[in-house]
């Protein structure tokens, strides 16, 4: 009945906490009479919009009702711009939600630039639901999850990606802060023990692999990281004292990390569950039942690699069955050469903190007997 209360009481925190926050986020921003407020599409002219079987170009003209702290109920002409890309347009529709940019001079409104949808509430509430569902089964551990779910990103905003921007090397800094993520992450989760103690330095150890294998067969691949999204568009942006094969390599080893926490928490947990419900266990059977844990979940993981590498490149992939590509012709382009190597090397790590996490929990968790 108290673990009931405390999930209750810890949902009404929650609750009050996202109120809060979804204030805050609402505000206007407002930076040098240039104002980012929303609104909602009462009406929208399409005359000089130009539409192609996929894609448009032009400029919607949009009548928006004001929904923001500046300006509130007032009406107003926002100009669309269409640039032909569908992956990269908005096309607005009347009830639309949108964010948009308004360019004021006093209290003359003298134009108006869509910049997106407005999907702050919708992400909010998927947040949200996501932590109910997490505290309801997990009570305090939850909410320790999610404490260290919101320091993660802090930390990849406000340290990786500065750092990444003054022209850091990507692989050093990228190392740095996965060693450190990888401590807040299952010590928060596990609390300072020996179970945390085993998984964090097996984990450790097997990024650190990943780190050098990456950087190995990055080179040996002739890999530019050019296929990599965006990375163009910040070269043409003016950042040219970045990386970009580092970027590349980098990206590769934040991904390979998260797989090789989750296989280290795992295994460290399984191991202790099974020291503590036979005390009396020899370490040659504790590391052989690590073993082979390890091996059935090794399995499913690296399969769930490949599954989320191929999905992010679902539509290339049906482009390529399309045309017909020939395997040979297939493997040897960068941005397919690039994803197998993500795949392979991630999948490598994990193979290889499997069986570290198996012989340090031994260790740890049976410190008086000999091995």
């Amino acid at each position: 009945m108290t673990k009931i209360i405390k999930k209750i009481f810890m949902v009404l925190g929650i609750s009050i906490a996202f109120l809060i926050i979804f204030l805050i986020l609402k505000r206007d921003n407002i930076s040098n009479n240039i104002i980012e407020t929303r609104g909602v599409v009462l009406e929208v002219d399409n005359e000089d919009v130009i539409n192609s079987s996929v894609s448009s170009i032009g400029v919607q003209t949009l009548k928006v009702k004001i929904t923001g702290n500046s300006y509130f109920n007032k009406e107003v002409l926002v100009r669309n711009n269409l640039l032909g890309k569908k992956e990269l347009d908005t096309i607005a529709k009347v009830g639309d939600k949108i964010i948009f940019a308004l360019n004021c001079d006093g209290n003359k409104i003298c134009e108006g630039v869509l910049i997106e949808k407005d999907r702050l509430g919708s992400m909010l509430l998927l947040f949200y639901f996501f932590t109910l569902v997490l505290i309801i089964y997990a009570g305090i551990t939850g909410l320790r999850t999610l404490g260290s779910f919101i320091i993660v990103l802090i930390i990849l905003w406000k340290v990786l990606l500065p750092n990444l921007l003054a022209g850091v090397n990507p692989l050093f800094i990228t190392m740095i802060v996965i060693i450190l993520l990888t401590g807040i992450i299952i010590f928060s989760v596990s609390g300072i023990n020996k179970r945390g103690m085993v998984a964090c330095i097996a984990s450790c150890l097997g990024t650190l692999i990943t780190f050098f294998l990456t950087q190995f067969f990055g080179d040996l691949m002739s890999l530019s990281g050019f296929t990599a999204p965006y990375a163009e568009t910040l070269i043409m942006n003016g950042l040219f004292n970045l990386d970009i094969q580092g970027l590349f390599n980098s990206a590769i080893v934040i991904g390979a990390s998260g797989a090789s926490m989750d296989i280290a928490m795992d295994l460290s947990a399984s191991l202790y569950e099974i020291k503590q419900k036979k005390p009396n266990i020899e370490k040659k059977e504790l590391i052989a039942s690590g073993l082979e844990i390890g091996q059935a979940v090794v399995g499913t993981m690296t399969t769930t690699l490949l599954l989320a590498y191929s999905g992010t490149f679902l539509t290339l992939l049906l482009l390529f069955m399309y045309k017909e590509t020939s395997i040979l012709h297939l493997l040897n382009l960068k941005i397919v050469a690039g994803e197998i190597m993500r795949t392979i090397v991630g999948s490598i790590g994990l193979i290889i903190v499997a069986p570290l996490t198996a012989y340090l929990g031994a260790y740890f968790f049976l410190k008086d007997k000999k091995i």
